[in-house]
C-alpha cells in the first residue's frame, strides 16, 4: 500500500503518449486515437487528442466516455487501491529470477460495489510496486453492460511502476452491438516540473 502511494505521487507532473484502440465486435466498427496525456502537479488530468481514424461511433461512445472516466478518477496510470480494508488475499504464486521475487496474489472484494473487481494482482517483491491488476469487476455500471474485464500491466521506471498496457472488454445488452473492446497503449513517459501550455483540442 506504501508503494502504491509512492506510485500515485510519482504520476503527478507526468505526460505520457497513449494510443487508444477501440472495436465493436458485431458491428465490425473499429478505431485508432492518438492522445497526449498530462498529469498536473495538482493532480489534474488533461488529454490531447493528437488524430482518429476510424468509425466515429468508437470515438464518441467508447473512447472519449473512456477519456472522461480517466479525467474524473485521475487515474492515468495510478495504481488501484487495493488494500486489506476492502480485499481479501490469497497467495496463489511467487516467481523468482535473477535473484528477485514477484508476488501473485488472488484478491476478492470484501463487499461488493462498482468499483470492486475479483482477479489477480502481481506485485514487485523488491519495491513492492503493482506490476499487473487484472479481472473482472463485481457489478456493472450500467444494465446495458455485463462482464467488465479488465487488465493493467506495468513496467519498473527508476523503481516506480509505470503503466505500459491496460485492456478491457465488456459485453454491450443491445441487438447487434455485440462486445465493445478497448486497447491502450502508453509509451515516452516523462516527468515535467513545470504546468504543460494550454490545450488547443478538448475531447
Amino acid at each position: 500500500m506504501s508503494a502504491s502511494q509512492v506510485q500515485r505521487e510519482a504520476m503527478l507532473g507526468a505526460q505520457m503518449d497513449i494510443k487508444i484502440e477501440g472495436r465493436l465486435t458485431e458491428l465490425r466498427e473499429k478505431g485508432l486515437m492518438r492522445v497526449v496525456g498530462c498529469m498536473s502537479r495538482l493532480g489534474e488530468l488533461t488529454h490531447d487528442m493528437l488524430s482518429f481514424d476510424g468509425d466515429k461511433r468508437i470515438k464518441t461512445e467508447l473512447m472519449a466516455r473512456f477519456l472522461e472516466l480517466e479525467e474524473k478518477t485521475k487515474s492515468y496510470g495510478g495504481a488501484m487501491e487495493i488494500g486489506p480494508k476492502d480485499y481479501e488475499f490469497r497467495i496463489k504464486a511467487i516467481f523468482r529470477q535473477g535473484g528477485k521475487s514477484t508476488y501473485v496474489f488472488e484478491v476478492s472484494p470484501r463487499k461488493n460495489g462498482l468499483d470492486k473487481f475479483r482477479g489477480e494482482l502481481w506485485i514487485d517483491g523488491p519495491t513492492g510496486m503493482p506490476l499487473r491488476e487484472a479481472g473482472k469487476f463485481v457489478k456493472s455500471p450500467s444494465v446495458w453492460l455485463k462482464n467488465l474485464r479488465f487488465a493493467r500491466d506495468y513496467e519498473l521506471h527508476d523503481g516506480i511502476a509505470v503503466v505500459k498496457r491496460f485492456q478491457s472488454s465488456t459485453d454491450v445488452r443491445l441487438l447487434g452491438v455485440g462486445t465493445a473492446e478497448l486497447d491502450v497503449s502508453f509509451s515516452n513517459f516523462s516527468r515535467n516540473t513545470a504546468e504543460q501550455p494550454a490545450r488547443e483540442e478538448r475531447l
